[in-house]
Formats: C-alpha cells, structure tokens, sequence
C-alpha cells in the first residue's frame, strides 16, 4: 500500500491523520510533511521485522550523517555520534502482536533549534516470545532543518508488516 498522504484540515486543538502508511520494504519514507503543526505523533502497529533482533529506526529528512544522539535518562557534554534514532527494543521476526509502539518529535518544522523525539515502545522478546520486550527512547537530531519527511528502517533487513499513523498535533 506504501504512502498514502492526506490533505491537512488542522484542527485549532487537536490531532490531525496525516499518513496512513504500511511497513514493508528496505525502508518507508513519509514525505511532505505539512510544517503548520507544533509536533508528530506516529503510532506503530503490529511491526514485524524480516530478521530476528532487530530495533526499528527513524531518521529525520533521510538523513543518514552522525547527526543524532540517543543520550541517558540525564547526561552533561553528550557526543552525537549515531546515523538514527531507535525507537524500538529488539523484534521477534515472528510474533507482530506486540510489536506496539508511539513516538513523537517535539517542534519539527522549528528553524531555530535541534529537535528532540521520543518514544515508548514494546516487543515481543526475540528469544521467548512470550516475553516482552520494552523501550522508552529519547533522541536528539543536532539539525536546525524543519523536518519535511520520516524515514522508517530496521537496524538490518526490511520491515515485513506493520502499520504507521501519522498525526500533526496542534
């Protein structure tokens, strides 16, 4: 199904659907993201990686450069030093019902500031599978650029299935 961007009518207070995209491929880019709301919001449903381990990735405007830093719950003089944020803990390449998770980029089309993004995330263990797997993520992208498109990718292999929502909130 791929992309399916759709026309913003902003809601003054409120969430607005702006993609409803399926997960499968190399990666999956949302383009074109309107700049007229205060952040994202994407929920990931049912995510199922091709290969066993692996953590779901976002990158901001396709941009692959050590330019992100994923940093502690609190820490001085950080090195950014990463080519991504990871949004998720490691996938079972098996069990998608799970796979569950929300992010969000706080003040994406800002010109001024790095943005920041995080994420609450759960999986199925890729050893037990009845076991979970859980992850709340932060990241930071040193770029002043508003973010225009998301690119979604695993950490190796391709995305199997899965569903992303994308929300602009105002």
């Amino acid at each position: 199904m791929g992309n399916r961007f759709l026309v913003p009518n902003p809601v003054q207070s409120g969430m607005t659907l702006l993609s409803t995209t399926t997960l499968s491929g190399a990666s999956v880019t949302i383009s074109n993201i309107p700049p007229i709301y205060k952040s994202l919001i994407g929920y990931v449903n049912n995510l199922l990686p091709a290969d066993d381990a692996t953590f779901l990735y976002i990158r901001a405007n396709s941009d692959s450069g050590t330019n992100y830093l994923l940093p502690a719950a609190s820490a001085d003089a950080q090195t950014v030093n990463v080519n991504r944020w990871t949004a998720s803990p490691a996938s079972d390449n098996a069990v998608a019902t799970a796979g569950f998770g929300v992010f969000e980029i706080f003040d994406y089309a800002n010109t001024t500031h790095w943005k920041l993004m995080k994420s609450s995330f759960v999986t199925n263990n890729q050893t037990t599978t009845t076991n979970l797997n859980f992850r709340f993520q932060h990241g930071i992208w040193n770029q002043t650029t508003a973010i225009s498109s998301l690119q979604l990718l695993m950490s190796s292999g391709n995305l199997t299935s899965g569903t992303l929502l994308l929300y602009g909130v105002n």
